[in-house]
């Protein structure tokens, strides 16, 4: 029998047709993962379908099994995969047998037949394999470093945080919202003013909703959550598991010169306040933000706002950025926080930003 490579070339329809088989294949790749139910969402969407059949198999699609293996209990893991309470993070052992036997017969149509079906086998195989890596990488190392910057590693010493929340896009809205925040206990003390014009003061747990009038459910709390995300959002970005974080590498700012690292953070789409919001973050050299462009997951206004992060000051060991101008939906914002101080614990005094 001609080899396979005298069998592609040929052109000649009078030889008798044989056949050559080809098995392309791609076995045992182990991936990490912090999110098991995630991770099933992300292949689910890219056509995979779940498989019924109990304990180990989650999903099988073109040859290609899903596998959930016990926590810890693949020694493939490299060391510096997620950990979570000391232990290794769930992982999906992913086993993927793309193969396929095609048969050459001699002719032009079918010669390219094949060559086509041999393409289309090795682009899904490349897809399969690909595709997991991505999703490995949801939370980008140069979040912990952001994280670092503004002051992660001492917050277990915060016991209070007091600011000034002010705000003003124009032609919506003006604003002055004072907090304070103990953060291990969650309680929240709030002074402003209400949809009505007249002033609040108003503490509350935030655990403990018994202490949560309407007022504050539908109106204090929320507006909480917003402030607080601009004051603090670096630590938001650290702590909220559930959101992506994939490091896109350097872009331009998008307004003005200079350069920086983009790090979108991107939220659920279900749940929260503000489900399916992308808070994207230009990142300097020294781990500090100098700009991000937020885009609102819903349809409530503004759906795009676009700022500075400036007026870094240092409230005891937590690093803020207390200045941001730019625009919302095209208008004018500027949103600025003062008052700053830091309680840590085992103290009384308030350390004021500076």
């Amino acid at each position: 029998m001609a080899n396979l490579a005298q069998e592609i070339r040929t052109n000649d329809p009078s030889g008798t047709a044989s056949v050559a088989k080809f098995d392309m294949k791609l076995e045992v790749v182990v991936i990490p993962v912090s999110d098991v139910e995630r991770a099933k969402e992300f292949y689910k969407k890219l056509g995979w379908r779940l498989d019924v059949t109990p304990p180990i198999v989650v999903a099988k699609n073109c040859g290609a099994l899903l596998r959930r293996t016990a926590e810890g209990g693949c020694p493939h893991v490299a060391s510096d995969s997620p950990r979570t309470s000391g232990t290794l993070a769930p992982t999906f052992l992913v086993t993927l047998s793309c193969y396929t036997a095609f048969e050459i017969h001699r002719g032009a149509n079918s010669m390219r037949n094949a060559r086509r079906s041999i393409m289309m086998g090795l682009l899904l195989c490349g897809v399969l394999a690909l595709a997991p890596n991505s999703w490995a990488q949801q939370r980008a190392p140069l979040l912990d470093q952001v994280a670092k910057a503004y002051g992660i590693d001492s917050w277990d010493q915060v016991e209070g945080i007091r600011y000034t929340w002010n705000g003003e896009i124009t032609g919506l809205f003006k604003a002055a919202h004072k907090w304070e925040w103990e953060p291990k206990t969650n309680k929240v003390t709030f002074e402003g003013v209400g949809k009505d014009g007249k002033p609040v003061k108003v503490s509350y747990a935030r655990t403990d909703p018994s202490t949560q009038t309407d007022a504050v459910k539908n109106e204090v709390d929320p507006s909480f959550i917003n402030d607080n995300y601009w004051t603090l959002f670096p630590f938001h970005a650290y702590w909220d598991k559930a959101a992506s974080a994939i490091d896109q590498g350097k872009f331009n700012l998008p307004v003005g010169p200079g350069t920086a690292e983009l790090l979108p953070i991107k939220y659920p789409a279900d749940g929260g306040y503000t489900p399916g919001d992308t808070w994207d973050l230009y990142v300097g050299k020294d781990n500090r933000v100098v700009y991000f462009v937020y885009h609102r997951g819903g349809a409530k206004p503004p759906s795009r706002v676009l700022a500075t992060w400036a007026g870094y000051k240092k409230a005891g060991p937590i690093l803020f950025s207390t200045e941001h101008r730019g625009f919302a939906d095209g208008k004018p914002l500027h949103i600025f926080i003062s008052d700053v101080s830091v309680k840590l614990t085992g103290s009384d005094k308030w350390m004021p930003a500076q």
